[in-house]
């Protein structure tokens, strides 16, 4: 693969952009989204993209991961996060974003409890249900209004060809 398709295919699996990862490869700017949906149409390019994009299992590992939080990096002493362990072990995507501020760090990890209801919904334990409020109407009242609409709507039944003279006369 060209050095330019990788650092293009690279940039768009973390960005999902595909101008921004066309300038990235060194393409221009004039030219940056045409070049970005050639490539992303390029057999070997989307290929690789295929390729490197994150599993299932892999998200669902990495939600549960989030789901149970960055408690053991927490010094039991100061109560302060060991980032240093932390990114040692590999588990720094449970990093949502890190600000520095004069010559302090402050570090937000990712909500587990956000986390915890994408893998509910993913294995389904719980369906959004929408409650209806029909006020003072009871189910026995809808039945019955809907008993009586069935009777109103109810197609004629059609009668012999000769029976509609008979009554008319």
């Amino acid at each position: 693969m060209k050095r330019r398709w990788k650092i293009f295919a690279d940039t768009w699996l973390r960005t999902w952009n595909e101008t921004k990862s066309a300038i990235a490869a060194g393409y221009s700017e004039r030219s940056a989204y045409s070049q970005g949906n050639r490539l992303m149409r390029n057999a070997e390019v989307a290929a690789y993209i295929h390729e490197h994009l994150m599993k299932e299992d892999e998200i669902v590992s990495r939600l549960q991961e989030q789901a149970r939080g960055a408690a053991g990096y927490f010094d039991p002493n100061t109560g302060q996060l060991e980032i240093r362990r932390l990114i040692l072990d590999g588990k720094d995507h449970l990093i949502k974003k890190q600000k520095k501020d004069l010559g302090k760090v402050e570090i937000e990890l990712y909500d587990a409890q956000a986390a915890l209801i994408q893998l509910g919904k993913y294995r389904k334990l719980w369906t959004d249900k929408n409650e209806v409020d029909f006020g003072d109407r009871t189910l026995a009242k809808m039945e019955a209004m809907r008993k009586v609409a069935d009777k109103i709507y109810a197609e004629p039944e059609s009668s012999s060809p000769g029976e509609d003279s008979k009554n008319s006369a």
